[in-house]
């Protein structure tokens, strides 16, 4: 027997589904926004200055610095407070004396960093090893490097950690500022004859710097130039040909000023006069 529901019927059902499926509409859309929240990535790729893509994690909460520099550009950031650890090497400012110690750049203690849990190392191209960072790789932290070379790249630098560590505002006050005072200093010793220098990185044996260093650079912003035109980065000079020179200037950086030796001092205070010792931080690797 064949039954015909009537038109009352029919639309008292259409307007139950709809009124169900109304109803799961919702439901459907936050399902679907938990489901997306979810998934949301927890890390983020970046290519770092040594070339790599590494993932990030998000967000960044926990940092181990390796090179005092980069402990410097956290502080000059704002973000010490996520800085946990650093390297034995780190002193400046004076509260990043206070940080838990890793050891030193060059030969970090895996087993302390491991028990930080970091969430990202800072590394430095120039002065940490390939070695360092394959470890880390194998431990399952992340570590991202920096390279700058001249003080423009150092200001880039300091920019682009700040957006990796989620703070790109900051990266942008910092950059202005240093922009603003390398201007400022620029016009007060744009009429002044630069002076020649010997900078010494190390005393024994005598190592200086090289024309393509950042601290080359650097020091010709400040108005000097050194007197050792080298191509390599740091080469070796000898004290003969430093009085052959005859620079105006010794600089040493402030840690190293504990090894000048007696013959240092005896240049600097020649008969002739030619030359005058200055003690200055410089270099920070």
């Amino acid at each position: 027997m064949k039954e015909v529901a009537s038109p009352r019927f029919r639309s008292a059902v259409w307007v139950a589904i709809a009124g169900v499926l109304s109803a799961a509409a919702p439901l459907r859309a936050q399902s679907a926004l938990s489901t997306a929240s979810s998934a949301a990535p927890l890390f983020r790729e970046v290519v770092d200055e040594a070339g790599r893509t590494v993932r990030i994690p998000q967000p960044v909460r926990r940092i181990v610095s390796l090179a005092p520099s980069l402990t410097e550009t956290v502080y000059a950031l704002g973000l010490q407070d996520r800085l946990v650890g650093d390297t034995d090497y780190c002193d400046y400012p004076p509260d990043a004396q206070k940080k838990t110690k890793v050891g030193g750049a060059i030969n970090p203690s895996l087993e302390q960093i491991v028990a930080l849990h970091p969430d990202l190392v800072l590394i430095t191209k120039s002065l940490n090893r390939l070695e360092t960072v394959h470890s880390l790789d194998n431990l399952g932290i992340s570590s991202y490097a920096t390279d700058p070379h001249t003080v423009d790249e150092i200001i880039s630098s300091s920019k682009k950690l700040a957006a990796v560590l989620g703070s790109p505002e900051e990266g942008e006050r910092i950059a202005v500022d240093m922009q603003r005072r390398l201007a400022d200093l620029q016009h007060r010793i744009s009429a002044l004859p630069p002076k020649r220098v010997l900078f010494a990185v190390w005393t024994e044996p005598l190592i200086s710097i090289g024309k393509d260093t950042f601290v080359a650079d650097a020091m010709r912003r400040a108005g000097a130039v050194s007197i050792v035109d080298s191509s390599l980065s740091w080469p070796q000079v000898s004290l003969e040909e430093v009085a052959r020179l005859q620079p105006d200037f010794l600089v040493f950086a402030a840690s190293h000023t504990e090894m000048i030796a007696p013959q240092f001092e005896t240049l600097a205070v020649s008969p002739d006069g030619e030359f005058s010792m200055q003690f200055a931080i410089v270099i920070t690797p």
